[in-house]
């Protein structure tokens, strides 16, 4: 196990410590005090790792980020975490749903995720009635809050285009199941 920030501290100055004595434990009240947790963490996320890693890396590298450092790591891509997340589900966040990705189906399908249960079933349908407008479907049976739902894709979709949000109750047209066709028949849907 590394040494402490403290103890290293320590040691490169011992030489100093000759006339702690006389000085009341003065140099050792200074050093206690510069080497409190806060300078402590500083060298735990400074410091090379012993496989060889450079200092800092754990800072930009999202699968070795301390949860703490997860919002300073997710304004890089510009993303913004939403509180009460757990840090497994903030860490999906900074990877689906940065900044350069605004706007995109995947980002779009990444926000309402995080607030459905089950399959996270979000069905995209793009240029339903002109080429500014799309439809999203989530299932009701997914969804136990769809104004949560609503605000996450609200955050992700672009400007300019129309979106209209469907919470839908039952089976999609895109999800039947091809054994309840009987006979070969094709079926259509509207929507």
């Amino acid at each position: 196990m590394p040494q402490t920030f403290k103890q290293s501290l320590y040691d490169l100055l011992d030489p100093m410590f000759y006339a702690e004595v006389q000085t009341n434990n003065s140099l050792q009240a200074y050093l206690g005090g510069l080497s409190d947790p806060l300078f402590q963490v500083v060298d735990d996320w400074a410091s090379d790792t012993d496989d060889g890693k450079p200092g800092y890396s754990i800072l930009i590298d999202i699968d070795r980020t301390p949860d703490e450092a997860l919002p300073w790591l997710a304004q890089f891509v510009g993303a913004k975490l939403t509180v009460g997340l757990t840090p497994a589900q903030q860490r999906e966040q900074i990877k689906g749903l940065g900044n350069w990705k605004r706007g995109t189906v995947a980002a779009m399908q990444a926000a309402a995720q995080v607030y459905l249960t089950g399959t996270q079933s979000v069905i995209v349908h793009e240029r339903d009635t002109s080429p500014y407008h799309f439809l999203v479907y989530t299932l009701s049976g997914e969804t136990p809050d769809q104004n949560l739902v609503q605000q996450a894709l609200l955050s992700q979709k672009p400007a300019g285009l129309q979106m209209q949000y469907v919470v839908y109750s039952g089976q999609h047209a895109f999800t039947v199941d091809q054994s309840t066709v009987r006979g070969g028949d094709v079926l259509r849907f509207a929507l």
